[in-house]
């Protein structure tokens, strides 16, 4: 499943129309809100903003390009889970009525930056012997344990001999991160997906 394009704003960012908070439990200076843009290039009309907690000044925009629903179901449905050092977030904005996309961005220095990972999706396809999404892809962001991310995966497949089956598969990532390099996010594992109702 190809993975939405995300670009950084020019800064300073100046919070539009409306912000509405996003359940969440952060665990240093940043946060994430929702920011209602009816001028924003895209059927939504939102923003995905990061802004210092305690002085709620914008520190960039995760532009979410084509978040299918609206300002304040967002503010519902985005899952957002801080990493224990409050510098690395993941999250999940919805991509279309049945799928949610996965983002994971460090904050070190206060600064908003996107790390990319490998397409964990088209892993557990291959392993149901299956290289396309039926309908429904829904990552959620579980849990930080330490610097390691767990996500939740469920996903469809259409066979045309049996009709759609669903499946779900818990993915693990390990972070890599020192003041001198790069963050970046390793595929740890897939489990092997099973029927979420068996």
């Amino acid at each position: 499943m190809k993975r939405l394009a995300i670009a950084l704003a020019a800064f300073p960012v100046a919070l539009l129309a409306e912000d509405l908070p996003i359940q969440q439990t952060a665990t240093g200076t940043c946060e994430i809100v929702v920011s209602a843009d009816s001028k924003a290039d895209r059927e939504a009309g939102y923003q995905l903003v990061f802004r210092d907690r305690a002085t709620k000044k914008a520190l960039g925009i995760a532009d979410t390009v084509g978040g299918y629903t609206t300002p304040s179901v967002a503010a519902e449905t985005t899952k957002v889970v801080w990493h224990p050092s409050g510098d690395f977030v993941a999250f999940t904005d919805r991509a279309t009525k049945h799928s949610t996309e996965l983002y994971v961005y460090s904050l070190l220095d206060g600064k908003p930056s996107k790390i990319d990972f490998r397409d964990y999706v088209m892993n557990a396809l291959g392993r149901v012997d299956a290289t396309e999404i039926g309908l429904h892809c829904v990552s959620t962001p579980v849990s930080w344990e330490g610097d390691r991310l767990t996500v939740r995966l469920y996903f469809s497949v259409d066979r045309p001999d049996s009709g759609r089956h669903f499946y779900e598969s818990a993915v693990t990532f390990q972070l890599y991160h020192d003041r001198s390099s790069t963050p970046r996010l390793q595929l740890l594992s897939v489990s092997p997906p099973k029927n979420p109702n068996e």
